[in-house]
C-alpha cells in the first residue's frame, strides 16, 4: 500500500506537472513454485513467506505528467523511486529497490 503526498503544478492550461514524496507499506511477499515431477507424476507446488526479509516501510519520490483532455477526463503518467534498500539480508550485495510507472485515466465528477 502506497500514500503519495503529490503537489501540482499547471505549467499551461490543461497541463500540469506533479512531483512529492510517498511512503509504502508492505503488505505481503511471497514467493510460488511449480515443479514438475519426473515420470509425467503430479508436480509440486510450493509457496513461501518472504516478508521477514524486506524492510516493511518505503520511502520514495514521485514524479508525473497530467492533462485535461475535456471538461472532465484528464490522463496522468507517473514515475515513482525508492529512496532506500529494501532488502533486509545482511550477507546479500543486492540492492532491492521500488520503481513503479503508473498510467491513468480519470474522470471529474
Amino acid at each position: 500500500m502506497y500514500v503519495p503526498v503529490l503537489v501540482k503544478y499547471y505549467v499551461v492550461k490543461d497541463f500540469s506537472l506533479e512531483a512529492g514524496p510517498q511512503i509504502g507499506f508492505l503488505t505481503s511477499a511471497k514467493a510460488d513454485a511449480e515443479i514438475s515431477a519426473v515420470g509425467g507424476g503430479p508436480a509440486i507446488k510450493q509457496s513461501r513467506d518472504l516478508k521477514e526479509k524486506f524492510n516493511t516501510v518505503d520511502f520514495g519520490l514521485n514524479f508525473g505528467l497530467g492533462y485535461k483532455f475535456v471538461k472532465n477526463f484528464s490522463a496522468t503518467v507517473r514515475y515513482n523511486h525508492s529512496l532506500q534498500d529494501l532488502n533486509k539480508e545482511s550477507a546479500s550485495t543486492e540492492a532491492v529497490k521500488n520503481a513503479v510507472v503508473q498510467v491513468s485515466i480519470g474522470y471529474t465528477f
